[in-house]
């Protein structure tokens, strides 16, 4: 399901994401697997620079087994990463939240101020470890990261803008992906 705008927004993502390497696993290769103290970093990171949440707290409920899930950032990911996930510590899987009408049918669960979307169409770097190992690129996203933009009838639509072409304060470059959704 999605699949195409999955592939388009991995590879937009892939072309325009700063990379900071895992570093707090304890396999031997750089970068690491994934733990609790790189998710904290990247977290620590985005609130550094002001970055807003993408999705609101879910608020604890009178339930068995389930746990609040905070304000949080969005992650973007292979589904190859769903056994480092579950081995994440205080990894709540999506099932333990209190109220799973408030999730996206990709979401695996979250850690901190941080929840994973798997997809089998997420970024992968083949040999590209210190040991030659495949590199799951994950990306964590900020609210200012997108932008809905609602469609009638029409195209999808890719936009790119160079540096120097948008307003003169701004010194960035400016990538757009449309998608025309059919209810």
């Amino acid at each position: 399901m999605r699949e195409t705008q999955d592939a388009l927004q991995r590879d937009n993502l892939e072309s325009s994401a700063s990379v900071i390497n895992s570093v707090g696993g304890g396999n031997g290769d750089l970068p690491t697997e994934m733990a609790l103290s790189d998710t904290d970093d990247i977290v620590t990171i985005l609130q550094n620079n002001s970055a807003e949440y993408i999705t609101v707290m879910i608020p604890g409920e009178d339930r068995f087994a389930t746990s609040p899930i905070g304000d949080a950032y969005g992650c973007l990911l292979t589904t190859r990463m769903i056994p480092v996930l579950n081995n994440l510590q205080n990894f709540v899987r999506k099932f333990a939240y209190p109220n799973v009408n408030e999730t996206l049918q990709t979401e695996w669960g979250g850690v901190n101020n941080v929840r994973f979307f798997v997809s089998e169409q997420g970024s992968v770097t083949p040999a590209a470890s210190l040991l030659g190992n495949d590199v799951a690129n994950c990306f964590v996203c900020a609210k200012e990261s997108y932008k809905v933009v609602w469609q009638a009838g029409g195209k999808a639509r890719f936009m790119y803008l160079p540096p120097g072409l948008m307003l003169a304060q701004v010194k960035s470059s400016l990538i757009d992906l449309e998608l025309l959704e059919a209810a």
